[in-house]
């Protein structure tokens, strides 16, 4: 997603949010932008959230080394924390 984010390494963004925060993000960014925010009813949900990586058990060292290679620059610039 770095990629998105940078024009010749330097951050094209003000502002982005995160899926883990959705909620909280999209009602800070209608704030910034003066606008009306109604979050409706989750539809896509059919479990209770579970905390943590769930499907990190399900891959193995070289996955997990693999990702992290993958997604570096990404985990990086967005401040998260690698696998």
């Amino acid at each position: 997603m770095v990629e998105f984010a940078t024009v010749k390494g330097r951050s094209c963004l003000d502002w982005f949010g995160r899926v883990e925060s959705l909620k909280h993000d999209l009602t800070t960014l209608a704030k910034l932008l003066n606008v009306a925010c109604r979050i409706g009813e989750s539809m896509n949900v059919r479990a209770p959230p579970i905390e943590g990586m769930k499907y990190l058990g399900k891959y193995d060292s070289a996955t997990v080394e693999g990702v992290n290679k993958l997604y570096r620059d990404d985990f990086e610039y967005f401040s998260s924390s690698y696998f």
